[in-house]
């Protein structure tokens, strides 16, 4: 009994780490592939009417947008198809 009892506790207290751990992991956003972009903030390098390229997290990416974008202006990715982003230009909320 001295012995299973530490080693029960010890097990227990193991797994329940592990599975908020689990959890916690679970929730967070993804940061990587598509789903990572989608949100992320750049910047058209090209006017985009209908199409262009913005420059979004260190890489250069075809998008289109719904609606013209000056070159330089602040886009916000809305989704994604492909390897191509849909986006809109961003409003400065202030």
């Amino acid at each position: 009994m001295s012995l299973i009892l530490p080693v029960t506790i010890f097990l227990a207290a193991v797994t329940i780490v592990l599975g908020r751990k689990v959890v916690e992991a679970q929730r967070h956003v993804p940061v990587t592939g598509q789903e990572g972009l989608l949100g992320m903030i750049g910047t058209a390098r090209t006017e985009i009417d209908g199409k262009g390229k913005i420059f979004i997290h260190g890489e250069y990416w075809d998008a289109r947008a719904k609606e013209r974008i000056a070159e330089g202006a602040r886009v916000k990715v809305v989704g994604i198809e492909g390897l191509t982003l849909d986006v809109e230009p961003l409003v400065n909320e202030s």
